[in-house]
């Protein structure tokens, strides 16, 4: 799993570096990883609670270096690619604000819905570990109670037969 988000990041640094390649390729790969993006968000809440902690982790790494990229886009850091109507003709080109403002607000709905579902997960997992919890303490304290209640049922035999002597 680790292999392809290190793919997926790999790719949107060579697309930001690459120049070359056709129109609708390069065009729809960066809608394609915008959306693979998405869907890795959409999962989070997929994730087995037992499997937490590792996939949280991987899951979060990718999608923290993709909004700092996608930070540094907005913000016009890059330059971009901009496909016109016509054959071949790519311009590199900062983004105007109107683009930046759309850029940008892209980015907020995915950050939002990753907070939202980030949290929905870290719930489902702390309810998890409390009921995991208080599992291992029930039987924690049914130990307690059996070895308390053989340690008198056994020092109240020694004393009855004692008596009886």
């Amino acid at each position: 799993m680790k292999i392809i988000y290190l793919f997926l990041f790999i790719q949107i640094s060579t697309f930001a570096v690459d120049s070359g390649g056709s129109e609708s390729s390069n065009e729809s790969s960066v809608f394609e990883y915008t959306r693979r993006i998405s869907e890795t968000i959409d999962s989070i809440d997929q994730i087995k609670l037992e499997d937490f902690s590792s996939r949280i982790e991987e899951i979060s790494a990718t999608l923290e270096k993709y909004f700092e990229y996608k930070k540094g886009v907005c913000r016009g850091e890059f330059s971009t690619i901009i496909f016109k109507e016509s054959e071949d003709s790519k311009t590199n080109y900062k983004l105007t604000k109107k683009e930046q403002l759309l850029c940008f607000r892209e980015l907020k709905a995915l950050q939002v819905k990753y907070i939202n579902k980030i949290f929905k997960i870290r719930k489902a997992y702390l309810d998890f570990m409390h009921e995991k919890r208080i599992s291992e303490l029930k039987k924690v304290r049914e130990g307690a109670l059996d070895e308390v209640q053989r340690a008198f049922q056994t020092s109240s035999g020694s004393n009855k037969r004692k008596r009886r002597r």
